[in-house]
């Protein structure tokens, strides 16, 4: 794995287990499930509150799946 420094300062991984960054570059359709979820927590509305996690083993999509959620 190897990174590099992105124009903004941020570094990111290039590896072959470096997170989706947009959909473009999703193999695994977690961009439709990103959609969904956004709508879902659209649907929540601003009264009250809740908490979301995301669980799942190292390499199975959480970082993408997070990054695709701003699309």
């Amino acid at each position: 794995m190897t990174d590099e420094q992105t124009g903004d300062g941020e570094r990111r991984s290039t590896g072959l287990d470096a997170a989706v960054q947009s959909p473009a570059e999703d193999r695994y359709g977690f961009t439709h499930v990103a959609k969904q979820l956004a709508l879902a927590i659209e649907g929540l509305g601003r009264d009250g509150s809740a908490v979301i996690g995301l669980e799942g083993a190292w390499g199975t999509g959480k970082t993408s799946l997070l990054n695709l959620l701003r699309f």
